[in-house]
C-alpha cells in the first residue's frame, strides 16, 4: 500500500533529502554476489560532475535472489568515456583525483572493479551511457535475505575525472504481492501471487483443496519487513488466532515452505493499518478497546529481540480526535499520516524513536473538499522523500472523487485551480478536470516519484494514474486507466512494484497487473476473492 520497508541505517538518512546541493563524487559502483529485491537501490551519497557539470548517475533493477536479467547501469556519463564499476560490501569515504568515493577501498572489502565503455558521441557531456550485466541466478536463500553492498562508478574523462552517485543495495526474496480481504465468516482469504510469472503461489482460507487454514479475518493492511522474510497483518475482527479475544496483528514467516503463521502482538480490540520500520525493529499498527480509544501503538517486531511481540510505545488520546483507521507510516519511518474518516481531519505523528517527541502528534486540520455533498478521507500514502502527501477523497452525490496534496514541509495544501477561490483538489474542479474514481479507497505513490495510482470501488474507471516530478512537488497530469478486465466496484485496493514499473488493483476474482504508462500486463485469478481491502508489493 504505501512505500515500507525501506529503509537506510538512520546515519545515511541525511543524503536521502536535497541530495543534488551536496557536492561529491561517486566512484564505485553496486554488484551483488547474491541477489536481493528491494527498492531496486537507494542512494547514499551524491556524485561529481564532469564535463559541462553533468553529473553521471547509477542504477540497477531489482537486484532480488534469482533475477537472471540484474544489471548495473552507467547513465549521463561522458560519451565515449570509460567508467570503472566498483562494489564494497562497506561503505568508506576517499577523495582522489578530484572525486569523492563513497566506497570502503580496502581489497578485503571491495570485490569489483570492472571497466565498462560509454556510448555516445565521444566528448559530449552527459550522452555516455554502459551496461554491467551480472546476473543474480543463485538458488532463494533466506539466510541471505538483507545482505548489503554498496556501488559506484567512476568515468574517466581523460585524465579528468567524475563520479556517479553511491548506491546501497539489499539482497532480499523475490517478489510477491500479498491480497487481503473480508469476504464474510471467521477466516478470510489471503493471496501470495507471484508477479513476475503471474502465478498463484499461496492460498490461506477460502475454497476449494489449495487453501491453507490461516487465523486472519477481515483483512484490512499487510506489510512485508525484513527484506521479503516476513508479512504482517492488521485485522478488523477477532480470530482464534489472536488470543482470549481473538484481536492481533498477525506476522506470515516467508522463510519455510508453506509460509507459516503466527501471533506477534495481541491487542484490546482491532487492528487498523501496519506499518514497519526495519531499522529501528518497531511495527505500528492502531487499536484499542473502543473506537474513542484507539491510539498508533508500537511494537517490538525484530526478530530475537528479548522484547518481540511487546508493545514499546503508544500515542495518548488520539482517539479523541475522531474515528481513525485508514493511515500510513513514512517511507523514512520518522512520522505517520493518520486520517479521521467523518471528519476529515489530518493528523501527523512522530515516528522517530530517537525524537523527544516520538509518538506525539500534531493536528493538521481540515483536508480541504470541493463542493460535493458528502466527503469521506479514505486513502494516504507519503511520497518517496516523506516530503509530500496525497489523499484520496470518496464522493458521494459526484460522479467523480478528489485528491488532495498537502506539503509536509511547507504545511501548505496544494491548489491545483488557481481562478477558483480556495484550495482546489485534482478532481472535477481542478484545472483541468480530472475524473477521478468516486469511491477513492487508495491512493499510492510510486517508489520513484514519477507517479501515483488511485484506486476506487465504485465507478468506471476504478484506477487511475497522476504523473509527477520528483523536482516540481506543484507538477501533475492525470490518466485514466483502460482495463481489459472489468474493475467495477472491485478495484478497492492497489499497489505499485518496487522497480516503478508495473501497478495492480483487483477485479472480477484476479489481480490485474498493469505496465507503469498503463498498458494491461496481465491477471491472475484469486479463487473466493471479494473485499479486497488491500494489495501490497514486495520487490
Amino acid at each position: 500500500m504505501s512505500y515500507q520497508g525501506r529503509w537506510l541505517p538512520p546515519v545515511f538518512r541525511p543524503y536521502l533529502v536535497e541530495e543534488s546541493s551536496m557536492m561529491t563524487r561517486p566512484a564505485v559502483f553496486v554488484l551483488l554476489l547474491c541477489c536481493v529485491a528491494a527498492p531496486a537501490q537507494v542512494t547514499f551519497a551524491p556524485g561529481t560532475a564532469g564535463t559541462g557539470g553533468v553529473v553521471p548517475s547509477l542504477s540497477c533493477g531489482q537486484a532480488y535472489m534469482g533475477n537472471g536479467g540484474f544489471s548495473l547501469n552507467v547513465s549521463n556519463g561522458l560519451g565515449g568515456s570509460l567508467a570503472w564499476v566498483g562494489a564494497s560490501t562497506a561503505t568508506g569515504s576517499t577523495f582522489f583525483n578530484g572525486v569523492d568515493i563513497w566506497l570502503d577501498l580496502n581489497p578485503l572489502n571491495n570485490f569489483l572493479l570492472v571497466p565498462v565503455q560509454l556510448s555516445g558521441p565521444a566528448g559530449v557531456a552527459g550522452a555516455g551511457q554502459g551496461t554491467l550485466p551480472y546476473p543474480l541466478t543463485m538458488p532463494v536463500t533466506p539466510a541471505l535475505a538483507g545482505f548489503t553492498v554498496y556501488a559506484q562508478a567512476v568515468i574517466d574523462e581523460g585524465g579528468v575525472f567524475s563520479a556517479t552517485n553511491a548506491i546501497e543495495v539489499r539482497i532480499t526474496m523475490p517478489p510477491r504481492v500479498i491480497v487481503g480481504t473480508s469476504v464474510g465468516g471467521n477466516t478470510d482469504p489471503v493471496y501470495v501471487v507471484e508477479p513476475v510469472t503471474q502465478t498463484l503461489e499461496y492460498q490461506f482460507n477460502g475454497p476449494g483443496s489449495f487453501a491453507i487454514p490461516a487465523p486472519v479475518n477481515n483483512v484490512n493492511d499487510a506489510r512485508f519487513g525484513y527484506d521479503g522474510t516476513r508479512a504482517y497483518f492488521s485485522q478488523g475482527l477477532g480470530n482464534t488466532g489472536g488470543g482470549s479475544s481473538g484481536f492481533a496483528v498477525q506476522e506470515l514467516d516467508m522463510t519455510v515452505t508453506p509460509p507459516a503463521w503466527s501471533t506477534l502482538y495481541t491487542a484490546s480490540g482491532p487492528t487498523f493499518g501496519v506499518g514497519v520500520d526495519d531499522v529501528t525493529g518497531r511495527l505500528y499498527t492502531f487499536t484499542g478497546a473502543s473506537v474513542l480509544t484507539r491510539e498508533l501503538v508500537a511494537v517490538d517486531c525484530a526478530p530475537g529481540s528479548p522484547t518481540y511481540g511487546g508493545q514499546l510505545a503508544s500515542t495518548v488520546g488520539l482517539g479523541s480526535v475522531g474515528w481513525l483507521e485508514r493511515w500510513v507510516l513514512s517511507p523514512d519511518g520518522r512520522k505517520a499520516a493518520v486520517l479521521t474518516a467523518l471528519t476529515r481531519q489530518l493528523i501527523l505523528v512522530d515516528t522517530d524513536p530517537s525524537s523527544p517527541g516520538y509518538m506525539n502528534w500534531n493536528l493538521i486540520g481540515n483536508v480541504p473538499v470541493g463542493t460535493a455533498i458528502i466527503a469521506l478521507t479514505n486513502g494516504v500514502d507519503f511520497s518517496p522523500d516523506s516530503l509530500q502527501l496525497m489523499i484520496g477523497i470518496q464522493t458521494g452525490g459526484g460522479s467523480v472523487g478528489e485528491v488532495a496534496r498537502y506539503d509536509v514541509l511547507l504545511g501548505m495544501w496544494h491548489d491545483h485551480n488557481s481562478t477558483m477561490l480556495g484550495v482546489q483538489n485534482i478532481g472535477p474542479q481542478s484545472d483541468p478536470p480530472a475524473v477521478v474514481p468516486a469511491a477513492v479507497w487508495e491512493v499510492e505513490y510510486a517508489p520513484d516519484g514519477t507517479y501515483a495510482v488511485v484506486s476506487g470501488w465504485y465507478s468506471t474507471p476504478g484506477v487511475g494514474r497522476i504523473d509527477l516530478s520528483p523536482v516540481d512537488p506543484f507538477f501533475w497530469t492525470y490518466t485514466p486507466i483502460t482495463s481489459p478486465v472489468n474493475l467495477t466496484g472491485d478495484s478497492w485496493a492497489c499497489a505499485v512494484s518496487p522497480d516503478s514499473e508495473q501497478f495492480a488493483t483487483f477485479g472480477s476474482d484476479q489481480l490485474v497487473i498493469f505496465n507503469r504508462d498503463g498498458t494491461y500486463s496481465g491477471s491472475v485469478g484469486l479463487p473466493g476473492a471479494a473485499n479486497v481491502y488491500t494489495i501490497t508489493w514486495h520487490e
